[in-house]
């Protein structure tokens, strides 16, 4: 009669075939998989007990029945061996796993066409529209977060640009302190940046001036509070 194993909270999992491997495998004992990233190769001091097998590759005492050590990963078909020579993957002794991370994909743009027809019949009337509520959320201050995101996201809106600056909402950087931007905000920039958005509104409508335009976008936040936006 076999024993009874008896799983623990350490106990880790192989994500290839759901053998039960012992907290400090680094591969399964089932399939050879790698289950966790090694810190070393250096075989764990434990006694050897009987019907355990010596890994001829690194030495390591390997569980009853496991086909693979679960310090290096090779093979164990040959059973218990004696006069092992360890043998390391690198000159330190440690083993390395490559892990790669794949990058966001970039959004693929629509075709010419489509965002041309886009900027005609709706995206320069649509952009009016959303460039005076973002100013209106501008006037309020505490909107200012919010006004200055849409003013970010104005290109996509008129032309179908697609944006590579995500959900954030954006903050303010500048050295002016915080009385004197108070101060010509509520002379200077409330109304010179209605003026600056409109002016970039029509430099857009021309077609031929749409770099300047959404360029002059960019900058609306600091000709509202003399921050960087």
């Amino acid at each position: 009669m076999s024993p009874i194993a008896i799983a623990t909270d350490q106990d880790l999992l192989c994500t290839g075939c759901d053998t039960r491997n012992s907290a400090d495998a680094l591969f399964c004992v089932g399939c050879g998989l790698a289950i966790q990233t090694p810190v070393s190769a250096a075989a764990p001091a434990r006694p050897i007990a009987a019907g355990h097998a010596h890994c001829a590759n690194c030495g390591n005492t390997n569980p009853e029945r496991a086909a693979f050590c679960v310090t290096c990963g090779a093979s164990l078909a040959g059973g218990s061996t004696a006069g092992y020579q360890p043998t390391f993957a690198g000159a330190d002794g440690m083993f390395v796993q490559q892990i790669y991370i794949a990058a966001p994909p970039t959004p693929e743009e629509l075709p010419l066409g489509i965002r041309a027809l886009w900027f005609v019949f709706v995206g320069l009337w649509a952009g009016q529209a959303w460039l005076l509520v973002a100013w209106l959320l501008n006037l309020t201050l505490i909107g200012l977060p919010a006004g200055m995101w849409m003013l970010n996201q104005l290109p996509q809106v008129m032309t179908l640009r697609q944006q590579r600056r995500g959900l954030q909402m954006p903050a303010g950087r500048t050295n002016v302190p915080l009385v004197a931007r108070a101060i010509y905000f509520v002379l200077v920039g409330w109304w010179l940046s209605l003026l600056w958005i409109e002016l970039a509104w029509l430099a857009s409508a021309l077609l031929i001036g749409l770099p300047l335009g959404f360029l002059m976008f960019e900058h609306t936040g600091t000709v509202a509070t003399l921050a960087d936006w």
